[in-house]
């Protein structure tokens, strides 16, 4: 996973960004704390890395609105995945 911050090190974007400001951190699977979280949660969080490996992270927006975030993406899969539904039994 690559993880682009900005000089705070808060993450902007996750594998993949064309602003030049910011800079992209690899970090190793087997060392990723993020590991199944969506994108829109993970832009939430501060890190360091250190030879691919997060030595720490914390949240730099308020836990209840991740909260909010992290539900409101897992519902949008969710209904992606149910119009997906209908539209191949219509065919």
């Amino acid at each position: 996973m690559i993880l682009y911050v900005n000089n705070c090190n808060e993450v902007k974007a996750v594998n993949q960004s064309n602003n030049p400001e910011l800079t992209p951190l690899v970090i190793s699977d087997e060392n990723n704390p993020f590991i199944g979280w969506n994108e829109a949660k993970i832009c939430c969080y501060k890190v360091i890395v250190a030879h691919d490996t997060v030595v720490r992270y914390a949240p730099y927006v308020d836990e209840t609105i991740i909260d909010h975030i992290d539900k409101l993406a897992t519902d949008i899969t969710t209904l992606q995945l149910a119009i997906c539904d209908i539209y191949e039994s219509t065919l």
